[in-house]
């Protein structure tokens, strides 16, 4: 199983009850389809070393990964307007930098924001694997069975035609 760390969540306009509310959400969420996940308060400290802007890109997300010894890196934000609150989730893979997301949704309310947010997640954490999973071409059956067959024709024709001929023949002029 891999190992996800969960960063802090980048708000705007979104009250502290309600930031941490969405934070549990989403590691509650990620635990439950994963084994091992570093949660958002334990990430601060790595996110911090490896970045000194507020606002954790794609490239400082990564080290933060390196750094925590995880296989992915959840980020996200939330921007609340009034009752509305806008989630919004991406899921780095630490080891090729690939980017899955971002998957975005609104909800109003404070309960239904947080079950907006563990859905994502469990939408979001599936996808990566299921794109960087994907068999390469080399690999799929079709392409051996056809490099099988030619090395199989190169070495049978020759074999065949010498096992057929009679040897020399001798052309007898009138």
């Amino acid at each position: 199983m891999r190992r996800v760390a969960v960063l802090p969540l980048q708000t705007v306009g979104v009250e502290a009850p309600q930031r941490a509310r969405l934070q549990r959400a989403i590691e509650r969420a990620a635990r439950r389809r994963e084994r091992e996940v570093v949660p958002g308060h334990e990430t601060l400290g790595a996110t911090k070393q490896a970045c000194r802007d507020a606002q954790p890109d794609v490239r400082c997300a990564r080290e933060a990964g390196r750094a925590l010894g995880v296989d992915e890196v959840l980020l996200g934000g939330a921007a609340a307007l009034g009752p509305t609150t806008m989630i919004k989730l991406r899921l780095l893979d630490v080891a090729e930098g690939a980017v899955e997301g971002p998957l975005e949704q609104s909800a109003r309310g404070r309960r239904r924001s947080a079950r907006a947010a563990a859905a994502l997640t469990r939408q979001l954490l599936p996808r990566l694997r299921a794109r960087s999973s994907a068999t390469p071409w080399y690999r799929r059956w079709w392409v051996w069975t056809i490099a099988v067959a030619v090395v199989a024709g190169a070495v049978a024709i020759p074999v065949t035609v010498a096992a057929t001929r009679d040897g020399p023949r001798e052309v007898q002029l009138p």
